[in-house]
Protein backbone atom coordinates (compact mmCIF):
# COMPACT_ATOMS: atom_id res chain seq x y z
CA UNK A 1 0.00 0.00 0.00
CA UNK A 2 1.25 3.59 -0.75
CA UNK A 3 1.10 6.78 1.54
CA UNK A 4 -2.18 7.45 0.34
CA UNK A 5 -3.98 3.99 0.82
CA UNK A 6 -3.96 2.67 -2.72
CA UNK A 7 -3.25 -0.54 -3.76
CA UNK A 8 -1.42 -1.96 -6.69
CA UNK A 9 -3.04 -5.76 -6.02
CA UNK A 10 -4.76 -8.12 -8.72
CA UNK A 11 -6.55 -10.84 -7.21
CA UNK A 12 -8.17 -13.60 -8.89
CA UNK A 13 -11.30 -15.55 -8.27
CA UNK A 14 -11.82 -19.30 -8.82
CA UNK A 15 -15.54 -19.87 -9.16
CA UNK A 16 -14.95 -23.40 -9.25
CA UNK A 17 -13.42 -23.75 -5.47
CA UNK A 18 -14.80 -20.30 -4.54
CA UNK A 19 -11.37 -19.10 -3.52
CA UNK A 20 -8.94 -15.84 -4.23
CA UNK A 21 -5.31 -15.89 -4.80
CA UNK A 22 -3.25 -13.06 -5.19
CA UNK A 23 -1.24 -12.25 -8.27
CA UNK A 24 1.41 -9.93 -8.79
CA UNK A 25 0.54 -6.35 -7.71
CA UNK A 26 0.51 -3.52 -11.19
CA UNK A 27 3.80 -1.71 -10.69
CA UNK A 28 2.19 1.58 -9.83
CA UNK A 29 -0.56 1.79 -7.63
CA UNK A 30 -3.59 3.52 -7.77
CA UNK A 31 -6.80 3.75 -9.95
CA UNK A 32 -7.41 1.67 -12.80
CA UNK A 33 -9.58 0.34 -15.85
CA UNK A 34 -9.09 -2.38 -17.95
CA UNK A 35 -10.34 -5.09 -20.58
CA UNK A 36 -8.55 -8.62 -21.75
CA UNK A 37 -7.09 -8.31 -25.16
CA UNK A 38 -5.18 -11.41 -26.56
CA UNK A 39 -5.27 -12.88 -23.35
CA UNK A 40 -3.78 -10.28 -21.24
CA UNK A 41 -5.12 -7.76 -18.95
CA UNK A 42 -4.51 -4.37 -20.13
CA UNK A 43 -5.08 -1.75 -17.66
CA UNK A 44 -4.53 2.29 -17.72
CA UNK A 45 -4.00 4.20 -14.47
CA UNK A 46 -5.14 7.61 -13.78
CA UNK A 47 -1.38 8.71 -14.45
CA UNK A 48 -1.44 8.08 -17.70
CA UNK A 49 0.02 4.87 -17.06
CA UNK A 50 -0.63 1.77 -19.49
CA UNK A 51 0.05 -1.70 -18.28
CA UNK A 52 -0.48 -5.71 -19.90
CA UNK A 53 -0.76 -8.26 -17.02
CA UNK A 54 0.41 -11.70 -18.51
CA UNK A 55 -1.19 -14.26 -16.45
CA UNK A 56 1.07 -17.38 -18.22
CA UNK A 57 3.88 -15.51 -16.32
CA UNK A 58 2.19 -13.80 -13.78
CA UNK A 59 4.14 -10.46 -14.58
CA UNK A 60 3.38 -7.04 -15.73
CA UNK A 61 5.01 -5.58 -18.67
CA UNK A 62 5.18 -1.25 -19.15
CA UNK A 63 3.92 -0.14 -22.25
CA UNK A 64 2.78 2.93 -24.20
CA UNK A 65 0.45 5.30 -22.47
CA UNK A 66 -2.81 6.64 -24.22
CA UNK A 67 -1.49 10.16 -25.83
CA UNK A 68 -4.94 12.02 -24.99
CA UNK A 69 -6.51 10.57 -22.01
CA UNK A 70 -5.00 11.87 -18.85
CA UNK A 71 -7.65 9.67 -16.73
CA UNK A 72 -9.49 7.29 -18.37
CA UNK A 73 -13.17 6.64 -17.06
CA UNK A 74 -13.94 3.22 -18.22
CA UNK A 75 -12.00 1.33 -20.29
CA UNK A 76 -13.68 -1.74 -22.76
CA UNK A 77 -12.79 -4.50 -25.32
CA UNK A 78 -13.84 -3.65 -28.80
CA UNK A 79 -13.47 -4.99 -32.57
CA UNK A 80 -12.89 -3.68 -35.69
CA UNK A 81 -12.37 -5.11 -38.91
CA UNK A 82 -11.49 -8.19 -36.54
CA UNK A 83 -8.97 -6.66 -35.05
CA UNK A 84 -9.37 -6.23 -31.10
CA UNK A 85 -8.92 -2.56 -29.46
CA UNK A 86 -8.99 -1.34 -25.92
CA UNK A 87 -11.05 1.79 -25.65
CA UNK A 88 -10.37 4.12 -23.16
CA UNK A 89 -13.34 6.39 -22.32
CA UNK A 90 -12.53 9.87 -21.38
CA UNK A 91 -14.47 12.33 -19.35
CA UNK A 92 -15.86 16.10 -20.16
CA UNK A 93 -13.62 17.38 -22.35
CA UNK A 94 -11.27 14.68 -22.27
CA UNK A 95 -11.18 13.07 -25.81
CA UNK A 96 -11.36 9.38 -25.95
CA UNK A 97 -8.79 6.99 -27.68
CA UNK A 98 -8.44 3.53 -29.41
CA UNK A 99 -5.52 1.42 -27.75
CA UNK A 100 -3.31 -0.87 -30.59
CA UNK A 101 -1.37 -3.08 -28.03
Amino acid sequence: MDDHGVTAGLDAYDPATDTWRTLAPMPTPGTAVGTVLDHKLYVLTGDRHTYAYDPVTNTWKTRAPVPAVATPQAAARIVLNGRAFLFAAGAGSTPSELYTP
